[in-house]
């Protein structure tokens, strides 16, 4: 699937410019994003892995109503909402909302026990390319 490709890059992305988020380990605890998109960044890259990684591991084994499943998507979303409500600035919000919005709609999707469609996953991968191109120049700009 070309979203899951373009995640695993964006996240390969993060890694390399120092922007990445921590390891999907989900005992320990998630530090807050904070109000710039700059230090949204770590862990709005993480999410998006663990998104990513529990997307392709719903399509191996075609349980896309499986209710673990959906509760991870649901809670990538409204994390994601949380954080963009959190970012002081529109322009620096807009990207984390986009992915928010894509998470939303796969999770839409699959709550009805679809596979993905092409236009949700080309969204979902254009919200997150942009996400990674901003995160990436904010970088850079600091660096």
């Amino acid at each position: 699937m070309t979203f899951l490709k373009n995640a695993a890059a964006l996240a390969l992305l993060m890694a390399l410019t120092s922007c990445g988020g921590s390891s999907s380990n989900s005992s320990k605890p998630v530090t807050p994003a904070g109000d710039t998109l700059a230090s949204a960044c770590p862990e709005v890259i993480d999410l998006v892995k663990q998104g990513a990684d529990s997307i392709e591991k719903a399509d191996k084994e075609k349980a896309f109503s499986d209710p673990v499943y959906l509760d991870k998507l649901e809670s990538i979303v409204k994390r994601l909402d949380e954080i963009e409500a959190g970012i002081g600035t529109d322009e620096e919000a807009a990207p984390v909302q986009n992915l928010a919005n894509g998470f939303a709609k796969i999770l839409e999707e699959q709550s009805d026990d679809q596979a993905i469609t092409l236009s949700t996953g080309r969204m979902f991968a254009t919200a997150a390319h942009k996400l990674g191109s901003a995160c990436i120049t904010l970088t850079l700009r600091k660096n």
